[in-house]
C-alpha cells in the first residue's frame, strides 16, 4: 500500500534547514568550536596571544549558523524559488516516489537515490552527497511515519 500524502514547503523551511544542516555539519563544528578551544588551549598554556585568538575566533559560534541562515533565505527568496513552494503529492512505494505537482508528474526509481537522513522535522532524500529532495515530516500522516522509515530503510541507506 503506498504512501501517499501532499506537501508544501514554506520559506521558512529552507531557512530552518539550512541552519539546522550548518549546526550537525562536521566542518561547520570543527569551525564554531576553534575559538573556544584555541582559548582554553591559550588559558591552560599561559599564552596570551592563543587567548586572544581564541577569543577573537569565538564570533564564529553566531557566525556559522547565521551564514547557513543567510543561505537559507537566499535559497528561499531567490526569484526561481517561486516553484519550490507550490504543493507536491507524493506517493512512496516499493516501486519508487512517484512526484506530481501541478500538471507534472515523474516516477523517481529507488536507484536515483543515494540515501536519506532525517534532520530536524524533514527528510532528505539524497540524489547525490550535496543534492536532496526536501520531505516535510509536518505533511506526512502520523500513522505513516514509521511505514515511510521502514520503507526508506529497505531501499537507502541513512546517512
Amino acid at each position: 500500500m503506498p504512501i501517499v500524502f501532499t506537501a508544501r514547503l514554506q520559506r521558512r523551511d529552507y531557512m530552518w534547514l539550512a541552519v539546522r544542516l550548518a549546526l550537525v555539519h562536521r566542518v561547520s563544528l570543527t569551525v564554531m568550536l576553534s575559538g573556544p578551544v584555541l582559548w582554553g588551549v591559550g588559558w591552560f598554556s599561559h599564552s596570551s596571544a592563543l587567548m586572544q585568538f581564541g577569543a577573537t575566533m569565538s564570533w564564529l559560534i553566531v557566525g556559522v549558523p547565521l551564514a547557513g541562515l543567510l543561505s537559507g533565505a537566499y535559497v528561499s527568496y531567490r526569484p526561481a524559488a517561486a516553484e519550490l513552494f507550490v504543493p507536491v503529492e507524493y506517493a512512496f512505494s516499493e516501486m519508487g516516489i512517484e512526484v506530481a505537482q501541478g500538471d507534472r508528474r515523474a516516477l523517481a526509481d529507488w536507484s536515483e537515490f543515494v540515501g536519506w537522513r532525517r534532520v530536524g522535522g524533514f527528510y532528505l532524500l539524497h540524489t547525490s552527497p550535496v543534492r536532496y529532495l526536501v520531505v516535510p515530516a509536518r505533511d506526512i500522516p502520523a500513522e505513516r511515519l514509521g511505514d515511510l522509515e521502514t520503507l526508506l530503510d529497505e531501499h537507502l541507506s541513512r546517512r
